[in-house]
């Protein structure tokens, strides 16, 4: 068992923080793309991203998983066609998580 306060580990050894840390640079780079040349969004869907993903994740804990993955997949098809590509990723990574956490 670890120490407490040491970082968590998961099955592969590691460490949570450092896979969240990769995540959110990922995010803020924009993912690499085309050279780092930014393409401007249409809508920026950041507002509703902030408050529908905390939504999202307390329906999946209260076993909700189906209702929270339409709520999300709806989501991500709205910030995609509106280019928000930030808001995109932010969608799609919480996806993943939701579904790495109930271990689908």
């Amino acid at each position: 068992m670890a120490p407490k306060g040491s970082p968590k580990k998961n099955g592969k050894g590691v460490d949570d923080a450092d896979i969240q840390s990769k995540i959110n640079e990922i995010i803020s780079e924009g993912g690499g793309g085309a050279g780092g040349a930014g393409v401007k969004m249409e809508v920026d869907y950041s507002a509703t991203v902030e408050e529908k993903i905390p939504q999202a994740k307390k329906l999946a804990a209260q076993n909700k998983l189906d209702d929270a993955l339409e709520m999300l997949l709806a989501l991500e098809k709205q910030t995609r066609t509106g280019a928000d590509m930030h808001s995109t990723s932010k969608v799609l990574v919480a996806i993943v998580q939701i579904c790495f956490e109930v271990r689908l």
